[in-house]
């Protein structure tokens, strides 16, 4: 996006921006809280989580 663009349309697709990424950290730590009763197995859990969504949020920003 120029630096041309209005503000308001920069301050919108920056919140966009943030709100998915907000929604990715939030959504990827949920799975690593639910059922799972041993603690050695939600960090695996939570890394296999995250990069699915963060990947497909990166492909959408170019």
């Amino acid at each position: 996006m120029s630096a041309s663009a209005p503000l308001i349309r920069r301050a919108a697709v920056e919140g966009m921006g943030t709100a998915a990424l907000v929604a990715v950290v939030v959504g990827s730590g949920i799975p690593a809280t639910g059922p799972i009763i041993d603690a050695g197995t939600r960090l695996p859990a939570n890394s296999l989580a995250t990069p699915a969504p963060s990947a497909e949020e990166s492909a959408l920003a170019r």
